[in-house]
């Protein structure tokens, strides 16, 4: 999207980074809390929305307030909604299901409800409307006036905010994804790569201000370069998958290293055409996110 198109927001680049790190964030703490490396996390997300819209075109009853209908999707499904390959997402099944967290039925599989009542799931609904909030503030201190959050919402209400997450989550990697040609495990660590080569931006508000326009970008300079190392931890990634992946953005000329072996994003990577078209969309995700997470909080049982 060209710098003087009238629909470009006064705070174009701040609200890139902002949705960039809550899918980051949201994604890795999924991750925590469930005790899942990053592969299965995603494959476990990946079904979850599958589920959920596989149970909205199958018109299944709601399994309880909030929770909505769920309906199985196979492996495939899975595989194609997350940009995984087939026997990538095939492999994390069986450990998935010796833990609970899907069950066969019919010729699918599905996230079983008493997962989804569980305190593992309820840590996470918690964490997701934390997280909801921070996003809104933040924004609303750039600047950007995003529409109320609910007040005081009660358990149905941070269940169906969850379950919006998902979506979120997968279809906003997916934007980035398509834009890299790469699946969603290399296309978080590009995004975690960015995100820790500016965080100086997230903590001086002010500075990112000055930085809002789509062209507006961190010169190369003053890019803060991490470690693979570094990302796998944070990630929940193994190290030499994240060197593979890492490798592999390089090669394709999405990301570079120093003489140490540290990365950065350059800028000219993040003015690709289709890079540029990702971080719009992704943005604009986002910003109908919050606005359906406000429409929730005005239905007086939350839905």
């Amino acid at each position: 999207m060209p710098p003087d198109t009238p629909d470009v927001p006064p705070i174009f680049r701040p609200g890139v980074r902002l949705s960039a790190r809550y899918l980051v964030s949201s994604t890795v703490t999924f991750g925590r809390l469930t005790q899942l490396d990053l592969v299965p996390a995603l494959v476990l997300l990946g079904l979850l929305c599958c589920n959920v819209s596989d149970g909205r075109q199958a018109k299944s009853a709601p399994l309880a307030p909030g929770l909505g209908a769920l309906a199985p999707s196979s492996v495939y499904a899975v595989a194609r909604r997350t940009k995984l390959p087939y026997e990538t997402t095939r492999r994390q099944i069986p450990d998935l299901e010796a833990r609970g967290f899907c069950v066969a039925e019919g010729r699918g599989l599905v996230v079983p409800p008493e997962m989804l009542v569980s305190p593992v799931f309820r840590a996470y609904r918690a964490a997701v409307w934390a997280a909801v909030q921070q996003l809104h503030g933040t924004l609303g201190e750039l600047g950007h006036v995003a529409p109320p959050l609910p007040i005081d919402p009660n358990d149905v209400t941070l269940t169906r905010v969850s379950r919006l997450n998902v979506p979120l989550l997968i279809d906003g990697l997916r934007l980035v994804a398509d834009a890299l040609e790469a699946s969603l495990a290399p296309t978080l660590l590009f995004l975690a790569i960015n995100q820790s080569n500016t965080e100086d931006l997230a903590a001086d508000l002010t500075l990112a201000k000055s930085l809002a326009a789509p062209d507006a970008l961190r010169e190369d300079i003053h890019r803060r370069p991490v470690t693979v190392y570094a990302l796998g931890k944070a990630l929940r990634v193994p190290y030499e998958t994240a060197r593979r992946h890492t490798h592999k953005l390089i090669d394709a000329g999405h990301c570079q290293a120093d003489r140490q072996g540290r990365l950065i994003i350059p800028a000219a990577a993040l003015t690709q055409p289709r890079l540029m078209m990702a971080a719009a969309q992704s943005w604009g995700l986002a910003q109908r996110f919050l606005a359906e997470v406000s429409e929730v909080g005005a239905s007086p049982d939350g839905a």
